[in-house]
């Protein structure tokens, strides 16, 4: 009956995890990317620039001598990002060799690196 129990507690938890969109590759992922370290950014126009996301919502940006400060939500296959310069933003996120892509309509619009 033990056994039953606690297979019963996690079929229910990863049914909640998986109605509320949050796959274990996503939640991995966002867990890395939001880990509060910088990660290094190049744009779509190629300008680079330092993001770091909090596990709290919080994002700073850093391009030359220019910081910003964002929001970062959680969404079922990636994040959106608002409060930038060109409006909210959502991607897909991506594992690469060296850290994440974050794709907007099979575009390339978010590259982090470490």
């Amino acid at each position: 009956m033990t056994v039953s129990k606690y297979l019963l507690g996690g079929a229910l938890a990863l049914s909640i995890a998986m109605s509320a969109g949050m796959g274990q590759a996503d939640t991995a992922a966002l867990a890395v990317i939001t880990d509060g370290l910088p990660w290094r950014s190049i744009g779509p126009n190629g300008r680079e620039m330092t993001l770091t996301f909090t596990p709290d919502g919080q994002v700073r940006a850093a391009v030359g001598i220019m910081h910003l400060s964002m929001r970062w939500t959680a969404t079922d296959d990636g994040m959106c990002i608002s409060g930038g310069p060109g409006g909210d933003k959502c991607v897909t996120l991506i594992q690469t060799e060296t850290g994440y892509q974050g794709l907007e309509d099979g575009r390339v619009t978010l590259q982090l690196s470490r």
